[in-house]
């Protein structure tokens, strides 16, 4: 009994690569297709070796691989060309990750991207009668809200007519300037009345301050005819 376990255990475990299976001709042609990055088409031979064998992990696992790279290869290949303005395209590219990969949520926000952005456009012509420039159709529904939002500010921000407030500028409007000429003849002409309206006062004090001589002397008068 022990020689036996020990013959068992030492035995080798079968190879990982499957090759004695129904799947190994596709299998094969898969592994190929992977070394030359050819996903789409490494996908479609490991799907067909799993459909040989649907328990075996090794092909399982291959299809999972084949399946993720082959969506992602869609989703670079439809922002690469929606970048160009082609919509439609893009679409087709964004559709055809989904389809590979449902799970796969970059897919999925490309795909309703892309969607909202064909509405967005096709809104302009009905509107315009004309297509946006390829650039303008490029952007994203994110791009176009931060591109409305900086144009809004710029239209806040921006002063018609007048240029620059600052002394030095060498621009300045007309009317900023009359009004510094106002401000400083204003103040001026307030420093030329302070020491006459100082004046005016210190003599107001003196007066108010000043004794009264006459009931001083009148007082011993009336006192002398009272006697």
């Amino acid at each position: 009994m022990a020689i036996l376990l020990s013959v068992i255990i030492l035995e080798p475990l079968p190879s990982l690569d499957a090759r004695s299976r129904k799947g190994d001709k596709f299998f094969a042609e898969g592994k190929v297709h992977e070394a030359k990055k050819e996903w789409d088409a490494a996908l479609a031979s490991y799907q067909k070796a799993l459909a040989e064998d649907p328990a075996e992990m090794v092909y399982e696992m291959s299809v999972d691989r084949a399946r993720f790279q082959a969506a992602q290869v869609h989703v670079d290949a439809g922002i690469k060309i929606r970048a160009q303005g082609r919509l439609g395209e893009a679409l087709l590219e964004f559709q055809e990750a989904h389809s590979i990969n449902p799970g796969s949520i970059i897919a999925g926000e490309e795909l309703n991207a892309s969607m909202e952005m064909i509405a967005r456009e096709r809104k302009r012509v009905e509107a315009t009668g004309k297509e946006s420039p390829p650039d303008i159709r490029a952007l994203t529904p994110y791009e176009e809200a931060r591109r409305k939002e900086s144009e809004r500010i710029s239209r806040i921000l921006s002063i018609p007519e007048l240029k620059s407030l600052g002394p030095h500028s060498g621009r300045l409007a007309p009317e900023w300037a009359e009004s510094q000429k106002t401000v400083r003849s204003h103040r001026q002409n307030r420093g030329n009345q302070r020491p006459l309206r100082s004046g005016v006062y210190r003599a107001r004090q003196r007066h108010h301050h000043r004794p009264a001589k006459s009931h001083s002397r009148r007082g011993p008068r009336l006192r002398q005819r009272h006697h």
